[in-house]
């Protein structure tokens, strides 16, 4: 069980257009089969276990070993049903953003 110092304070519940835009590293959003993606969360969660990060299009991802993890099922402000699947943490960091154009590499 994680020590009660790591522990981050639950979020407030916000209206999600009332804060400023996040800075996106990496942006994909594509139409794919739930299997497919289903497929992908696995990859990720495997190079997550077994390295501790995954790289996706050339982006290095390393979290802590302690994150907020979100898992959201909601309705979005414009009708649509969405499953969210976040971890938050604290990083200072610069990159480039992706606009999300190429085929999605793993590693």
């Amino acid at each position: 069980m994680p020590s009660h110092e790591h522990r981050r304070k639950k979020r407030p519940a916000h209206h999600p257009h009332h804060h400023a835009e996040p800075t996106w590293w990496l942006n994909l959003e594509r139409e794919q089969t739930v299997a497919a993606f289903g497929d992908m969360l696995e990859q990720i969660a495997r190079k997550l276990q077994e390295k501790g990060s995954v790289t996706i299009q050339g982006h290095e991802i390393r979290p802590p070993q302690e994150c907020l993890t979100v898992v959201r099922y909601e309705r979005a402000p414009r009708g649509e049903i969405r499953l969210k699947i976040e971890l938050e943490w604290e990083e200072v960091r610069e990159a480039e953003p992706d606009n999300g154009d190429q085929q999605i590499e793993i590693s």
